[in-house]
């Protein structure tokens, strides 16, 4: 009887002690943006709500939005080996938009999940880092957005010259967005560029009930309808 305990026992210290000496993955912080797409872009798949997910996967909905908005330095393990079974592949990330695996999760390999936060993808995929993938819009998202912007402009009291103006000053004259720029994305014309919805953010308008200024990541998640501004 002795034998098989001592066999189990080292076997369980076998495994320990791989888990130790796994090297740990040199996260980026490109990488962790294509990781909060990749889950972003799952959400949407699936018509799924950063709530939804969390609840799935048994963590806080705290931990997801994090996940969701970026807003973390690096992955941590135990998060990752929670939602790998609900994330899905990732194929590409291309000035298109981004490419799924619809038909396979990462499952409970939540180190190929780890691989996608690190330059380590990069070697076998094809990437183009701080795209955000334009199929991931929806018009109605666009559309909230943009009303959402507007709204804030008024109760500001500035007209579109004014914000204009601001999104030079906010940006130390790298960029400033025109009125007619402003005017289409507050419309929902069009699909905003990445920069277009930094420098709005950065003018300091659009601001949640608690008086902060929304991020151009919270704009991007109210145009993909992955919250509602309400929520901010």
């Amino acid at each position: 009887m002795i034998a098989p305990d001592w066999r189990v026992t080292v076997s369980a210290e076998i495994i320990n002690l791989s888990e130790l000496e796994r090297p740990k993955p040199k996260y980026t912080e490109d990488g962790v943006e294509r990781l909060k797409m990749l889950i972003r872009a799952t959400l949407q798949v699936n018509s799924c709500s950063t709530r939804e997910l969390a609840k799935k996967a048994g963590v806080s909905h705290v931990t997801v939005s994090k996940y969701v908005n970026g807003h973390l330095r690096e992955p941590s393990d135990e998060t990752l080996k929670a939602l790998s079974p609900y994330v899905y592949r990732l194929i590409s990330i291309t000035s298109k938009g981004i490419e799924l695996d619809t038909e396979n999760t990462y499952k409970d390999d939540w180190l190929a999940l780890s691989k996608v936060a690190t330059d380590a993808f990069l070697k076998s995929k094809r990437v183009t880092v701080n795209t955000i993938p334009a199929k991931l819009w929806t018009k109605r998202g666009l559309t909230i957005l943009g009303k959402t912007i507007r709204a804030a402009r008024i109760a500001k009291g500035w007209n579109l010259d004014t914000a204009s103006e601001a999104t030079h000053l906010a940006t130390n004259g790298r960029a400033k967005i025109s009125k007619k720029t402003i005017a289409k994305v507050e419309n929902g014309i069009g699909e905003p560029k990445y920069n277009t919805l930094a420098a709005i953010a950065a003018a300091g308008f659009v601001v949640n009930s608690a008086g902060h200024p929304l991020t151009e990541t919270d704009f991007i998640d109210i145009a993909c309808e992955l919250i509602d501004p309400e929520d901010l």
